[in-house]
Protein backbone atom coordinates (compact mmCIF):
# COMPACT_ATOMS: atom_id res chain seq x y z
CA UNK A 1 0.00 0.00 0.00
CA UNK A 2 2.70 2.09 0.84
CA UNK A 3 4.53 1.61 -2.68
CA UNK A 4 1.60 2.39 -4.37
CA UNK A 5 0.75 5.65 -2.62
CA UNK A 6 4.36 6.95 -2.81
CA UNK A 7 3.95 6.15 -6.75
CA UNK A 8 0.13 8.02 -6.53
CA UNK A 9 2.59 10.95 -4.86
CA UNK A 10 5.23 10.91 -7.95
CA UNK A 11 2.11 10.80 -10.06
CA UNK A 12 0.58 13.88 -9.22
CA UNK A 13 3.90 15.41 -8.53
CA UNK A 14 4.50 15.16 -12.36
CA UNK A 15 0.75 16.41 -13.30
CA UNK A 16 -0.79 13.07 -13.87
CA UNK A 17 -3.81 12.78 -12.16
CA UNK A 18 -5.13 9.64 -13.71
CA UNK A 19 -1.75 7.98 -12.88
CA UNK A 20 -2.76 9.33 -9.47
CA UNK A 21 -5.84 7.80 -9.35
CA UNK A 22 -5.22 4.46 -10.72
CA UNK A 23 -2.48 3.77 -8.27
CA UNK A 24 -4.46 4.82 -5.36
CA UNK A 25 -7.00 2.85 -5.99
CA UNK A 26 -4.88 -0.10 -6.24
CA UNK A 27 -3.98 0.86 -3.19
CA UNK A 28 -7.40 0.88 -1.52
CA UNK A 29 -8.43 -2.67 -3.31
CA UNK A 30 -5.20 -3.80 -1.88
CA UNK A 31 -6.45 -2.37 2.07
CA UNK A 32 -9.70 -4.15 1.05
CA UNK A 33 -8.61 -7.48 0.23
CA UNK A 34 -6.22 -7.25 3.46
CA UNK A 35 -9.14 -6.50 5.99
CA UNK A 36 -10.84 -9.32 4.63
CA UNK A 37 -7.76 -11.61 5.27
CA UNK A 38 -7.35 -10.10 8.39
CA UNK A 39 -10.96 -10.89 9.64
CA UNK A 40 -10.19 -12.23 12.70
CA UNK A 41 -8.46 -9.57 13.92
CA UNK A 42 -10.38 -6.50 14.68
CA UNK A 43 -7.75 -3.67 14.98
CA UNK A 44 -6.23 -4.85 11.41
CA UNK A 45 -9.78 -5.01 10.20
CA UNK A 46 -10.61 -1.00 11.35
CA UNK A 47 -7.36 -0.06 10.17
CA UNK A 48 -7.36 -1.77 6.50
CA UNK A 49 -10.73 -0.29 6.33
CA UNK A 50 -9.37 3.13 7.56
CA UNK A 51 -7.45 3.15 4.56
CA UNK A 52 -9.73 1.52 2.02
CA UNK A 53 -11.64 5.08 2.81
CA UNK A 54 -8.99 7.14 2.92
CA UNK A 55 -7.25 6.18 -0.53
CA UNK A 56 -10.62 6.02 -2.42
CA UNK A 57 -11.51 9.39 -1.47
CA UNK A 58 -7.83 10.23 -2.93
CA UNK A 59 -8.44 8.53 -6.32
CA UNK A 60 -12.30 10.01 -6.43
CA UNK A 61 -10.21 13.78 -5.78
CA UNK A 62 -7.15 13.14 -8.35
CA UNK A 63 -10.18 11.45 -10.92
CA UNK A 64 -11.68 15.06 -10.21
CA UNK A 65 -8.85 17.30 -10.31
CA UNK A 66 -8.43 17.70 -14.49
CA UNK A 67 -12.09 19.03 -14.44
CA UNK A 68 -10.54 22.48 -12.60
CA UNK A 69 -8.62 23.27 -15.47
CA UNK A 70 -10.32 22.39 -18.20
CA UNK A 71 -12.09 24.46 -20.77
CA UNK A 72 -15.39 24.31 -19.22
CA UNK A 73 -14.25 25.09 -15.72
CA UNK A 74 -17.40 27.83 -15.31
CA UNK A 75 -19.87 26.14 -16.65
CA UNK A 76 -22.94 24.26 -14.54
CA UNK A 77 -22.03 21.44 -15.74
CA UNK A 78 -18.49 20.82 -14.60
CA UNK A 79 -19.28 22.79 -11.12
CA UNK A 80 -21.97 19.89 -10.72
CA UNK A 81 -19.92 16.88 -12.05
CA UNK A 82 -16.84 18.60 -9.43
CA UNK A 83 -19.10 18.55 -6.79
CA UNK A 84 -20.25 15.33 -6.97
CA UNK A 85 -16.63 14.02 -7.43
CA UNK A 86 -15.33 16.15 -4.49
CA UNK A 87 -18.40 14.49 -2.17
CA UNK A 88 -15.91 11.90 -1.54
CA UNK A 89 -14.39 13.97 1.31
CA UNK A 90 -16.97 12.22 3.55
CA UNK A 91 -15.06 8.83 2.89
CA UNK A 92 -11.77 11.23 4.59
CA UNK A 93 -14.18 11.56 7.51
CA UNK A 94 -15.50 8.17 7.65
CA UNK A 95 -11.60 7.12 7.50
CA UNK A 96 -10.79 9.54 10.24
CA UNK A 97 -13.55 8.04 12.28
CA UNK A 98 -12.34 4.31 11.34
CA UNK A 99 -8.70 5.21 12.38
CA UNK A 100 -9.65 6.88 15.32
CA UNK A 101 -11.22 3.44 17.05
CA UNK A 102 -9.19 1.61 19.40
CA UNK A 103 -6.20 -0.22 18.39
CA UNK A 104 -4.14 -1.10 21.43
CA UNK A 105 -0.65 0.57 21.49
CA UNK A 106 2.40 -0.05 21.43
CA UNK A 107 1.80 -2.22 18.05
CA UNK A 108 2.85 -1.97 14.24
CA UNK A 109 -0.62 -1.50 13.53
CA UNK A 110 -0.86 1.40 16.11
CA UNK A 111 1.77 2.91 14.21
CA UNK A 112 -0.05 2.77 10.93
CA UNK A 113 -3.05 4.04 12.17
CA UNK A 114 -1.46 6.88 13.45
CA UNK A 115 0.32 7.88 9.99
CA UNK A 116 -2.55 7.01 8.32
CA UNK A 117 -4.70 9.44 10.35
CA UNK A 118 -2.10 12.23 10.01
CA UNK A 119 -2.51 11.35 6.16
CA UNK A 120 -5.99 11.56 6.27
CA UNK A 121 -6.12 15.12 7.99
CA UNK A 122 -4.03 16.15 5.51
CA UNK A 123 -6.06 15.04 2.72
CA UNK A 124 -8.93 16.68 4.37
CA UNK A 125 -7.35 19.78 4.36
CA UNK A 126 -6.60 19.62 0.39
CA UNK A 127 -10.10 18.00 -0.81
CA UNK A 128 -11.56 21.80 1.59
CA UNK A 129 -8.76 23.50 0.01
CA UNK A 130 -9.88 22.12 -3.41
CA UNK A 131 -13.26 23.04 -2.86
CA UNK A 132 -12.52 26.66 -2.00
CA UNK A 133 -10.30 27.59 -4.45
CA UNK A 134 -12.35 26.11 -7.09
CA UNK A 135 -15.92 27.67 -5.54
CA UNK A 136 -17.71 23.94 -5.17
CA UNK A 137 -19.58 25.56 -2.61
Amino acid sequence: MDRLRVKAEEAIGNEDPEGAAMNMGRAALMAHVLAKTHHEDGSAVRLFQGAEQLFRSQEHSYRAWPSFAGPEANSRLHRESVEVSLSHRTAVQQSLATLKSEIPAPSPLATKALQLRDAATDWETVVDSMIADYQCR
